[in-house]
């Protein structure tokens, strides 16, 4: 894959303004149950990042933006999440140094805490910077060659699934 910087542009800015309008409404439904499933994936995430495990912390930080979507309950968001994380993970995997991405789980984490104290302006101004922050990391200059192409590593063996036969 070789997005343009417009690709990146249009996917980080749709992702800011997906997640600040998710932020919104999740903020009214807050409760002790979301934060500790929140947290409890913190851990997970900080885990893998202390391990140096690539391919768990792409995949937990995707898994990140999904806790906070499907906590809403609404499949239309969920899809829309669906299809953003699959292009911008890409970017990251490819275009993103292995040691960069370290610094997402504090900013997760920064967003569990506003959300805790249900200031929906905090969670959406630290939510609106990490993306900014991760489209920043990524390296696309055109003369420079992909930082892993390893896809398969972070992504694991798609296999397609079968349809039940009606």
């Amino acid at each position: 894959p070789r997005p343009t910087l417009d690709d990146v542009r249009s996917v980080y800015e749709a992702h800011r303004v997906l997640e600040a309008g998710v932020l919104t409404q999740l903020v009214r439904h807050v409760d002790d149950a979301l934060i500790e499933r929140l947290t409890a994936h913190l851990a997970e995430e900080r885990a893998a990042a202390t391990r140096g495990d690539r391919a768990a912390s792409v995949r937990l930080s995707g898994a990140f933006h999904v806790h906070l979507v499907e906590a809403l309950g609404n499949a239309e968001l969920s899809r829309f999440l669906a299809d953003l994380l699959s292009r911008s993970s890409v970017m990251v995997s490819v275009y993103e140094p292995a040691t960069d991405s370290i610094c997402a789980v504090d900013e997760h984490g920064a967003i569990v805490e506003a959300l805790r104290a249900r200031d929906v302006a905090r969670a959406i101004a630290v939510s609106r910077e990490h993306f900014l922050h991760v489209e920043s990391r990524l390296h696309l200059d055109d003369d420079a060659a992909p930082v892993s192409e390893d896809l398969t590593s972070v992504f694991g063996a798609v296999k397609p699934k079968r349809r039940k036969a009606r």
